[in-house]
């Protein structure tokens, strides 16, 4: 490390000291400059070097028993309900410790002949002296006390507030969770209860479901376990899914995955797609005799993501209200973006019917570029 970056990590290391330091001279400069000024208005000043002694040694003083001083606020602490022996206890060692550093400061100025002899020509005149350092040293104990215990209250409404903070993104990390897991049993009693039905028809049908459904599971297992991943992974369980669904529909069932190449790279919440894409298989698919079609499609809309999933299906009755999966993918989306977020329901009113289901989330980019064709 460069020889200019050594005050850094003195200052990093040592901060306690430095800033007992800095009061020290800062006071020092500023009480002599004060003094200095005053006794020009008087019958004459003294050297301006003894002030500048007298203050730096009484400061100095001061600064070294600081440290003492904090401890005893941090050990007896003033607090609402508890302060009447707190408060007796810091009035008693105020007094107490500015009688022991104004004698040390004037045992020190008298041991210095030539400052005692500028300041005062005897122990009498020194100790009429003593009772302004002393009055000021109770203060002074005060104003460290009461500094201690603001600093120490402010540190701790700053922990309370971080911790704060912390339990809400725990919360709010189990809330994600918890749904998730959800959707995915959602998801495996209705494909085990579509295989229970294949079973009897079709056993080859049946088999190739059950390869398919080994597939999405092992898609599911071994991907990321982050709530948010890129649109491309989204897209390949959304494409497995649909899979074990065409298998059971055979060639009822025509998909229709594409989005444009800038998508893939963008971050969407982890299965997100699946239960709109089932809802999709469910309400468009199952309540038609014929062949149907679900199609989904991403693109990118200046800073927005817009995920269109359509099928040409009757719909969900109205009575139905909204599923597991649908209630659980709003109280996700909120859950991560609030107000940036919107998921809408739409029935065409062409002569062939149809559901349209609408996702509009923030387009955010991962760190890594996907590519890929507009055709999935």
């Amino acid at each position: 490390m460069h020889a200019p970056d050594r005050p850094f990590r003195v200052a990093a290391r040592y901060p306690t000291t430095l800033a007992l330091l800095l009061i020290v001279v800062v006071a020092t400069l500023f009480f002599t400059c004060v003094a200095y000024l005053s006794a020009l208005l008087g019958p004459g000043p003294s050297a301006a070097r003894y002030m500048l002694i007298w203050h730096a040694i009484k400061f100095g003083l001061w600064a070294a028993v600081s440290p003492s001083i904090i401890a005893l606020a941090r050990r007896y602490p003033i607090e609402r309900t508890k302060w009447v022996r707190p408060v007796s206890f810091h009035f008693l060692a105020a007094i107490v410790c500015s009688f022991i550093v104004t004698g040390l400061f004037f045992t020190w100025c008298w041991e210095w002949p030539s400052l005692h002899r500028e300041l005062f020509s005897s122990w009498v005149e020194a100790l009429q002296t003593a009772t302004i350092p002393f009055s000021w040293g109770v203060l002074i104990y005060w104003a460290i006390l009461l500094a201690t215990g603001a600093f120490d209250n402010y540190n701790r409404y700053r922990a309370e507030q971080l911790r704060g903070l912390q339990l809400q993104a725990q919360l709010a990390e189990a809330q994600l969770q918890s749904l998730r897991m959800q959707l995915q049993p959602h998801f495996l009693f209705n494909t085990l209860h579509s295989l229970s039905d294949l079973v009897l028809e079709d056993a080859q049908s049946a088999v190739r479901m059950i390869t398919k459904l080994g597939d999405f599971l092992r898609l599911t297992i071994e991907g990321p376990g982050q709530q948010i991943i890129p649109l491309r992974q989204e897209l390949e369980f959304a494409r497995s899914y649909l899979e074990i669904e065409q298998v059971r529909f055979r060639d009822r069932l025509e998909i229709v995955i594409a989005a444009e190449p800038e998508t893939y790279a963008a971050q969407v919440p982890n299965f997100v797609l699946q239960p709109l894409v089932e809802n999709a298989v469910r309400h468009g698919v199952s309540g038609r005799i014929g062949a149907g079609r679900i199609s989904v499609e991403a693109k990118r809309n200046l800073n927005r993501l817009q995920i269109t999933i359509q099928d040409d299906g009757p719909g969900p009755q109205l009575s139905d209200g909204e599923g597991v999966g649908l209630a659980n993918t709003r109280a996700r989306l909120r859950q991560l973006y609030g107000q940036e977020q919107s998921l809408e329901l739409t029935r065409l009113n062409s002569g062939k019917g149809g559901t349209i289901v609408s996702l509009s989330i923030p387009f955010i980019t991962s760190t890594l570029s996907e590519s890929g064709n507009g055709e999935a």
